[in-house]
């Protein structure tokens, strides 16, 4: 749980320095929902067995099962910005 606080420390530190300000609410807002979604996410998972057991699972294996899949992925964002410049 400290790594936690310390991560949105250094996000609310990060934010309100480059705003030059600390009375800046909508940085406030968007802290406190990142954290509020972040901290029910984490004890949703680590309540449910089911899902730390598929968490734990996946790896490396999982990723490369298909390299086509990766393939697609590349092939489809090249061509998405043939049509984008193809446009302008």
């Amino acid at each position: 749980m400290i790594v936690v606080r310390f991560i949105f420390f250094l996000m609310a530190l990060v934010i309100l320095v480059a705003a030059g300000t600390f009375d800046y609410w909508q940085a406030w807002i968007y802290i406190l929902v990142g954290a509020a979604t972040s901290i029910l996410l984490t004890l949703y998972i680590t309540k449910d067995p089911k899902l730390r057991e598929n968490g734990t699972e996946a790896g490396p294996a999982e990723l490369n099962s298909d390299p086509r899949k990766n393939h697609s992925v590349v092939h489809g964002i090249a061509a998405c910005r043939r049509i984008d410049r193809s446009c302008a």
